[in-house]
């Protein structure tokens, strides 16, 4: 090999290797430039695009070098025709690689987009939309490039293929689609979202914290996830306590002794109630208890003291303190709460004479 032959191969040499570095220079000027716009912007869209295309940007050179160096490459005085493969397949390869890339790129700005503009809004979103959005562009891109390295032409038998194929698919996997659907239906329908706190018919209660391509999960009081089938949950009779507003009205009820006054256990119910509701944050400011006589009992007066909280997830620590104050304030004004008693009669028969 002479020294010609050496050169030949130094100068793509240093085309790639001076791109990789002016590439990286002009990224770190370029994209802290670009972040500083993005800072003085209130758009957080901005922000994610930077983000995304930080890293593919010296990818992107570098494919650029890579390619102008394959054209100052000459391979022609081992092979003319080894020379012109060699280009072809590295232009067809690099572009492909390169569509590939923004497609993914794209997608992942996309889905931060979806994710990012439904926080704004203070709606939760489930991973399920991102998720199809970017499995759908990246299909897109795929097509793209296999058009392009292998041409249209090569591809529309596999595409047939992958259609027909589909169908099969479709009847061996009838409970994922089913489960597919179902999320769709209930991530579209926004009957049911990330952070609703739900019940459902079969007692269970929790927090949604996550609606995917198969299933939701819920996360109960003790902290366990339930995973429950998308179809399944679409088909039960589910109680969402955050729709169509998070606050709710919450009983409490109480049973008292015929012998105290109704109107003083009122007076006494609604005193202790504003008190807790003075102490305690989790109530609905500018509502007032309420308390209502809802049956004579055989051995009390049934009360039900009304009150409005704002969150599902404060029922059952508010209810607790509210119970405490009122048993505290009727021991202390001598009010009996009844409770069932149970008295024993002995027969004594005595010894029988013989």
């Amino acid at each position: 090999m002479t020294w010609e032959d050496v050169g030949e191969y130094f100068i793509p040499a240093t085309i790639v290797i001076g791109t990789f570095v002016v590439g990286y220079i002009v990224r770190s000027i370029l994209f802290r430039y670009l972040q500083r716009l993005a800072e003085r912007t209130t758009w957080e869209g901005d922000d994610i695009v930077i983000a995304a295309t930080r890293g593919p940007f010296l990818v992107w050179i570098m494919m650029l070098g890579i390619y102008i160096a394959l054209q100052t490459l000459r391979l022609e005085k081992l092979n003319p025709q080894i020379d012109l493969l060699v280009k072809d397949f590295s232009s067809r390869a690099l572009l492909g690689l390169a569509i590939f890339s923004v497609t993914l790129t794209t997608a992942n700005i996309l889905a931060d987009l979806i994710r990012r503009s439904t926080m704004r809004a203070q709606v939760a979103t489930p991973g399920l939309i991102p998720n199809i959005i970017r499995i759908l562009v990246i299909g897109i891109g795929v097509l793209v490039m296999l058009s392009t390295f292998l041409g249209f032409d090569k591809i529309a038998p596999i595409l047939t293929a992958f259609g027909v194929g589909g169908l099969a698919v479709a009847l061996a996997l009838q409970d994922t689609l089913s489960n597919l659907f179902a999320g769709f239906y209930i991530t579209l329908n926004k009957q049911v979202r990330v952070g609703d706190f739900l019940k459902l018919e079969t007692g269970f209660e929790g927090i949604v914290v996550d609606i995917n391509w198969r299933t939701t999960t819920i996360k109960d009081s003790s902290q366990n996830l339930v995973i429950v089938p998308n179809a399944k949950l679409a088909q039960m009779t589910v109680t969402n306590f955050a729709l169509p507003e998070p606050h709710m009205t919450v009983r409490v009820n109480i049973g008292v002794s015929y012998d105290v006054d109704p109107i003083r256990v009122e007076k006494i119910l609604l005193d202790e109630a504003k008190k807790v509701m003075t102490e305690f944050t989790g109530f609905i400011p500018n509502t007032e208890p309420l308390v209502r006589i809802t049956n004579f009992s055989d051995s009390s007066i049934d009360y039900a003291l009304f009150f409005q909280i704002k969150d599902y997830t404060l029922n059952m620590p508010l209810q607790t303190e509210m119970r405490k104050h009122i048993y505290r304030r009727f021991k202390q004004e001598g009010i009996e709460i009844p409770y069932p008693t149970r008295t024993l009669y002995v027969k004594n028969e005595g010894t029988q004479k013989t």
